[in-house]
């Protein structure tokens, strides 16, 4: 280049190189400055201009933005608005080229005599869709919510709108050409933040997040940033950023997800209150009336007991619906991996679904002959999405046939995907309720005169559990034309034992009800008689029943007795739980029952009956406690005889000492208890701190959790609380038939297991059954459920 040509130019003219240091300057842009020659030539233009104080860094941001653009497009930039020292005016900006290379910037520099306003600033290298004055003066006077302003390409700031100074609080000529970082915590500057976000931004086009920023007094605010790249002609020429303080939007998002939490926890412990408080009376009042049930009545009092048994059993019902749906909308379901028999689940569903269905209705069962016999997942929770569809099946059939059938429909290295359908020919669904069919609180018939009731949440209750075990759940009209068929698919692991199920033991069973009379076509279903196996052995056994409530401690006495219990003790609360069964162990000190915190030591008193009065519960002490001097292995001798006796009028303590115990607890004949019925919740101390005081005196008695509490615990909890096995009040009596007969019958670990054919699983108690709470063909979550 003739730099002789720069050297006379009247305009003040200077020539940078490539990496912008100084190569010529003219004598009229010398004048201007002041500067020698000889300091110029060389140096970096930056550097030498802002050491001297002649560039401020707002002219030395939009310096570089012009050389940047200049440089990327290839053509002439302005620069509006342009100080050196004490000089103002407006900057020129020509890339010199050599075969498409850049060899040279020429500045040209235009002094003017008043300084032109900040807000007429424009870049040309910005578009024509950004780079108009009055485009951008609309942004500057009319945003003020919004911080908005330009980086170039390294991230240095600019442009500074009247939102940004408002926002974050510095000044125009305090902000310009300062790095994007200065916004940033020390924590994001050490995780170089600032750079991976322009180049996230620069790679994606666009980025937006929200986080923390701080002001220039060194105060955050919750930011929402969205940041574009900028590009000219194709070629990128810095980063737009939009930044909105959300500070007060965050606090009130807090204080909201704050509140919820503590609303959820009250609903819970509401939830919880209200299952205990109903299922407590519910259980006294079900069980009483299922003993009023074996007694000799009329047939006008046996249908009034029957009318109360029905409709409690509703309400029980209605009571689980809303509680498993109140869990489940709350996020508080879990699956619980177990061992599952896909096929016996199913087989004890039909079982116990015979009495649903109406006179003259099939009910059919087809099993798949690649079903495997046990896979992983969650039996509880399978179970119960099997019983809802079979239930509603029932319900809603009024002639023909429920029909309930499963298979695997894929097959991977790890895990089966198992369907199961169930298909009835009853009212069907209209067209118009399909849609709804799983949105909970719908039903099908919502008129004043329907003729079918319920919650409306079986069906979203059952929805949700599928997808909780990887499936889904569907609806379609039945093929035949009439009726309904849902199916639901669930992910099951694989278990390396786990083998297919022979041909032969497909079950296509049959049940044809008739005035309510049930036949069975083959196979015939082999189902032990668990009560008459209990019975058996009841006599020889000693029970304690840890239970609070008067009431329900006299109806569970008269229920034991009818199973054929003869020696049962009784705890009015967890202390006196534990000094029993302390009391009960050879070589153990009852008064020392640790750990128990702060709980005085008690004389024991037992309560010896004068008379075959029920104890009164407003004037009976709570605590009622009888010994037996027998060996555990002679039957003792009872305030009742062996034969049926009115449970109307036997007293709840059915076993006296016939020596008068004194108040020390180590002049108790010795009889180990053989299982405990353990209330959860108890004055003192609950079921949960009693099993654990128990446990930790190396004591494996099994231990039954009776719990009317169906939120807080739930029979995962009792397990892990070191409980051997669970019921639920109210308990219907053949499920605490069989839970009883789980623990004291030899053999019989799988009573009613129906196909099963046998008592052969293996026990364990302290909540590990052959050491990993699993049975040898069932979870205990499946058994306790049958």
């Amino acid at each position: 280049m003739d730099y002789e040509i720069i050297d006379l130019s009247p305009v003040p003219t200077i020539v940078l190189d490539a990496s912008q240091s100084i190569q010529r300057a003219s004598r009229s842009f010398l004048n201007q400055v002041l500067i020698p020659a000889e300091e110029c030539v060389g140096a970096d233009f930056f550097d030498l201009f802002r050491d001297r104080g002649l560039l401020r860094d707002d002219c030395a941001g939009r310096l570089r933005w012009a050389l940047d653009t200049a440089r990327a497009t290839k053509t002439m930039q302005r620069v509006h608005h342009m100080s050196i020292g004490s000089n103002h005016g407006r900057l020129r900006c020509v890339p010199i080229l050599r075969a498409d290379t850049l060899v040279c910037y020429v500045l040209e520099w235009h002094r003017v005599t008043t300084p032109v306003r900040e807000d007429h600033l424009e870049m040309e290298g910005l578009g024509d869709g950004l780079s108009t004055n009055d485009a951008f003066r609309i942004l500057i006077e009319a945003v003020k919510d919004y911080a908005i302003f330009l980086l170039d390409s390294n991230g240095y700031v600019v442009t500074w709108n009247v939102g940004a100074e408002l926002n974050k609080r510095y000044k125009r000529e305090e902000i310009i050409g300062k790095h994007v970082s200065v916004f940033y915590s020390d924590e994001d500057l050490r995780e170089n933040k600032p750079q991976l976000e322009l180049d996230a931004c620069l790679r994606e086009g666009r980025i937006e997040n929200e986080g923390w920023r701080f002001r220039k007094d060194g105060t955050r605010f919750w930011a929402n940033v969205t940041m574009n790249a900028v590009y000219s002609n194709g070629v990128h020429v810095g980063f737009g950023k939009v930044t909105r303080d959300l500070t007060e939007r965050k606090a009130a998002e807090t204080r909201i997800i704050a509140a919820y939490d503590e609303s959820a926890k009250l609903k819970s412990e509401f939830l919880a209150n209200m299952s205990h408080e109903i299922r407590t009376p519910m259980f006294g009042m079900l069980s009483a009336n299922a003993l009023l049930l074996d007694t000799n009545l009329t047939g006008e009092q046996r249908d009034l007991a029957n009318i109360i048994e029905e409709s409690g059993q509703v309400l029980v019902q209605i009571i689980n619906d809303i509680l498993d749906y109140s869990k489940l909308a709350a996020g508080a379901f879990s699956i619980v991996v177990d061992n599952v028999d896909i096929a016996h689940i199913n087989q004890s569903i039909v079982r116990g679904s015979q009495p649903i269905l109406k006179p003259n209705v099939n009910f059919q069962l087809d099993l798949s002959p690649d079903l495997p016999k046990i896979v992983k997942g969650d039996p509880l929770r399978y179970r119960q999405v099997v019983q809802n569809l079979i239930n509603n099946a029932g319900k809603f059939t009024d002639e023909g046939s429920v029909r309930l059938q499963s298979s695997v429909i894929e097959e991977t290295d790890d895990q089966y995907t198992i369907k199961t359908d169930v298909i009835d020919t009853g009212i069907g669904i209209d067209a118009s309720a399909r849609e709804h069919l799983f949105t909970p609180f719908t039903q099908f018939d919502n008129t004043t005169t329907k003729r079918y009731k319920g919650t409306g949440l079986g069906l979203s209750i059952s929805k949700s559990l599928t997808e909780l075990m990887g499936g889904v759940i569907e609806f379609q009209p039945n093929e035949s034309g009439k009726g309904s068929h849902f199916w639901f698919t669930v992910k099951m692991q694989k278990v390396s034992s786990s083998v297919p199920t022979s041909g032969s033991q497909i079950v296509d069973l049959e049940v044809q009800m008739a005035a309510n009379q049930i036949t069975t076509s083959p196979p015939t279903l082999a189902v032990l008689n668990p009560l008459d196996a209990l019975r058996e052995v009841a006599k020889t056994k000693r029970l304690l029943l840890a239970e609070d409530n008067m009431i329900n401690q006299r109806v569970m006495i008269k229920v034991l007795r009818a199973f054929g219990f003869t020696n049962i003790d009784t705890a009015g609360d967890g202390v006196e739980a534990v000094r029993l069964v302390t009391a009960s162990i050879p070589s153990t000190d009852s008064n020392a029952v640790s750990p128990i915190p702060d709980i005085p030591n008690l004389s024991i008193n037992p309560h010896h009956p004068t008379s075959d009065r029920d104890p009164d519960p407003q004037t009976d002490a709570p605590s009622t406690t009888t010994y037996s001097t027998t060996s555990p292995l002679t039957p003792t001798s009872s305030a009742t005889s062996d034969d049926d006796s009115d449970p109307q009028t036997e007293a709840p303590s059915t076993t006296t000492s016939p020596l008068t115990p004194t108040s020390s607890a180590t002049d108790v004949p010795i009889q180990p208890y053989d299982l405990i019925l353990m209330d959860i919740n108890m004055p003192r101390l609950d079921g949960f701190g009693a099993t654990s005081a128990i446990r930790s005196k190396n004591i494996h008695i099994p231990i039954l959790a009776m719990t009317a509490n169906a939120l807080r615990g739930d029979r995962e909890e009792c397990i892990a609380k070191g409980m051997s096995d669970y019921v639920s009040k109210p308990m219907e009596r053949g499920e605490l038939v069989r839970v009883l007969s789980r623990w004291l019958v030899p053999g019989c670990g799988d009573v009613g297991a129906g196909l099963k054919g046998g008592c052969s699983a293996k026990r364990s108690v302290g909540g590990s059954v052959d050491g990993g709470s699993e049975y040898e063909s069932e979870s205990l979550a499946d058994r306790i459920e049958e």
